[in-house]
């Protein structure tokens, strides 16, 4: 149930039919035999309502709680137009930045831009700190940040906003894990489940 397809660079692509229970048990299942860094995921349509998307809880919702590594669940993928990388300046934050900063390297793509949400003005100067920190972080890691900003409002709200510019949005979950994730619904489950656009959640 395997085919295996190998350049002249020694790169590889495998193939793979599996049989499960159902498809989330499958894809966590094939995790366990690897592991891998990422599970990506197409977002099927949305018509008909959210019981009837992707978000179905047998399938991406399950993956992304449960998923040791990280998940990404593509929307509207189009290459160019860059990454959009969200921080609160957690230490679990800044560790998905310089993931991120590793996982865009390989990509032929690297237009990065940072962003942080102050909940109101009096925190703004405390989110561009935030900011400035994962700035430093992807530039050493060999980046270049094309924008960072931040916006005041509603994390999820401002994140989906701010995110329809670019071909990405990439967050840390929570640091929690199972079924902890699920029930403190996180900004980065949030913006998974209701952004338009492409969203990764690093770990």
């Amino acid at each position: 149930n395997k085919t295996e397809y190998r350049n002249a660079e020694g790169k590889s692509i495998d193939l793979k039919l599996k049989t499960a229970t159902n498809v989330a048990t499958g894809i966590l299942d094939q995790y366990e035999l690897g592991p891998y860094e990422v599970i990506i995921l197409g977002a099927s349509s949305r018509t008909g309502g959210l019981a009837k998307s992707f978000w179905d809880p047998a399938v991406a919702e399950k993956i992304a709680v449960h998923a040791p590594c990280s998940v990404m669940v593509t929307r509207h993928l189009e290459a160019g137009h860059g990454h959009l990388i969200c921080t609160d300046g957690s230490e679990n934050s800044l560790k998905m930045v310089k993931k991120s900063a590793s996982l865009i390297g390989r990509t032929p793509a690297k237009r990065v831009s940072v962003m942080s949400v102050a909940l109101d003005h009096e925190s703004k100067a405390e989110a561009e700190g935030y900011v400035a920190e994962a700035k430093k972080i992807l530039e050493g890691e060999g980046l270049s940040v094309r924008e960072s900003f931040v916006r005041i409002g509603d994390p999820v709200e401002e994140i989906i906003a701010a995110g329809a510019d670019y071909s990405i949005i990439l967050l840390a979950d929570s640091g929690r894990s199972g079924l902890t994730r699920f029930f403190m619904g996180s900004v980065a489950f949030k913006v998974l489940e209701h952004a338009d656009k492409s969203v990764m959640i690093v770990r």
